[in-house]
């Protein structure tokens, strides 16, 4: 099933919002509030919270001027990969819960590109081609202060991407 929109908008109960952190999948655009994570890093620091990303991948791409809900300078860019990517966020609060809202798109017109994003054991297919949506992640527990998140290719997809995640983190 192919899920486009807003999947999933609901938090814990009295869940009040302590952090937030606004993660591009390519070159950090700083005057807009967001922290480049590229291929192959470990450990990177995400602003003042604590947290880190650690990430595998192929390339770091340019998807062509594509709109969507984030500023063009951030939709624009991504990574990818031939089978899948691996992504994992440390330094968490295991008390909290969290709520990923990932972009994961490319402008093309003529293929297919299912893939499958995997946060806190919760899967969710999309089509990429041309995406201007997010996929909403909620109520996520990390394990050992880490959540893993993973991208792989669907139903024929050649490549899966990510361009660009906001993180949000409730007590």
């Amino acid at each position: 099933m192919i899920f486009k929109g807003n999947v999933g908008m609901t938090m814990k109960a009295g869940g009040v919002l302590s952090d937030t952190i606004n993660v591009n999948f390519g070159n950090p655009d700083e005057d807009l509030g967001w922290i480049g994570v590229s291929v192959g890093e470990s450990g990177i620091p995400l602003g003042d919270t604590g947290w880190t990303a650690s990430i595998d991948g192929t390339a770091n791409g340019d998807a062509g001027y594509w709109p969507g809900p984030y500023p063009n300078t951030i939709c624009d860019l991504y990574i990818y990969h031939s089978s899948i990517l691996n992504l994992s966020i440390g330094g968490l609060n295991d008390a909290a819960l969290y709520q990923f809202d990932i972009l994961s798109s490319r402008e093309l017109g003529y293929e297919r590109l299912n893939e499958v994003i995997v946060a806190g054991g919760t899967p969710q297919t999309i089509d990429v081609a041309n995406n201007t949506t997010l996929l909403y992640f909620t109520n996520v527990s990390p394990t050992s202060g880490s959540i893993a998140i993973t991208s792989g290719i669907y139903d024929g997809a050649s490549y899966c991407y990510l361009n660009a995640m906001v993180i949000r983190e409730y007590t």
